[in-house]
C-alpha cells in the first residue's frame, strides 16, 4: 500500500481500509443472531459472519462512490469483477446501499443490520447457479 514512484498512490485501498476502521468503531453489533455462511472470496471464508457483511458493505460503498466519477459502465464492470471474485451477492449489496443513499439515510447500526438481513435473505432465496450473472436492469 505504500507509495511507489511508478504507480499512483492507492487511494481506493486507503478509502477501503478507512471504511473498515470507521465501521468497526461505530457499529458494534456482532450479528450473531442472523449469522449464516455468505458467498465470499476464498480468502474470506474463514472470517466471522459480521466481517463478511462488513466486507460486502465496504466494497459496495467504495464502488458506488467511485462510480460517481468513473460512470455506470465502470460500476457494471466492477460488479462483474466482484462476482467473479466470489462476492455473489454484490448486486444486492449495491442495490441496497443505492437505496440508502437515495433516501439520504445515515449509516447507523440499524442500517447495517438491515443490510446484513438483506444479504441473508438473498443468500437463502437464490441458489448459487442464479447468482453467477448479474442483471443489468437493477443497477442504479
Amino acid at each position: 500500500m505504500y507509495p511507489r514512484a511508478k504507480r499512483p498512490f492507492p487511494w481506493p485501498t486507503v478509502r477501503h481500509e478507512l471504511l473498515h476502521a470507521l465501521l468497526k468503531s461505530v457499529i458494534k453489533d456482532s450479528l450473531e443472531e442472523i449469522a449464516v455462511r455468505l458467498p465470499v472470496s476464498f480468502s474470506y471464508r474463514e472470517q466471522a459472519f459480521r466481517d463478511n457483511v462488513e466486507e460486502y458493505f465496504v466494497r459496495a460503498l467504495n464502488a458506488l462512490s467511485m462510480s460517481e466519477y468513473l460512470g455506470i459502465a465502470w460500476l457494471r464492470s466492477q460488479l462483474h469483477r466482484e462476482i467473479g471474485n466470489g462476492f455473489l451477492l454484490m448486486e444486492r449489496a449495491l442495490n441496497y446501499l443505492s437505496l440508502v443513499r437515495i433516501q439520504k439515510r445515515r449509516v447507523t447500526s440499524k442500517v447495517f443490520v438491515e443490510f446484513a438481513r438483506t444479504l441473508v435473505i438473498n443468500s437463502k432465496e437464490k441458489s448459487s447457479s442464479n447468482l453467477d450473472t448479474p442483471t443489468n436492469n437493477t443497477l442504479p
